[in-house]
């Protein structure tokens, strides 16, 4: 039960983010991608303009997915909130005494 209350003060933090921090994560993909490329380049002993293209076109590739999972995973973090919020009964009802 701890760790269900300590996950909602960072489920609220990551959904007010605003919409340039989680272009930092388009970012961070976009740089794990080029490195990604690079490197795979690298080890097939490709010449310097291919290593360069590979790794730039990973870079997109990386960073648009990076983009779509970061989507996904914020909406899915946002409707399990808001189930969450909506199963809890309310604290009138389960103070109230039942009187038959």
């Amino acid at each position: 039960m701890h760790a269900a209350k300590s996950f909602f003060p960072l489920a609220n933090v990551l959904l007010k983010v605003p919409r340039i921090r989680m272009k930092s994560l388009m970012i961070l993909g976009s740089l794990a991608g080029f490195v990604i490329g690079a490197g795979f380049s690298l080890a097939g002993n490709c010449p310097w303009p291919t290593v360069l293209w590979r790794a730039c076109v990973s870079a997109l590739l990386a960073g648009m997915l990076a983009r779509w999972w970061s989507r996904i995973w914020l909406e899915g973090l946002h409707s399990a909130m808001e189930q969450r919020h909506h199963a809890r009964p309310t604290p009138n009802a389960e103070t109230k005494p039942h009187k038959p």
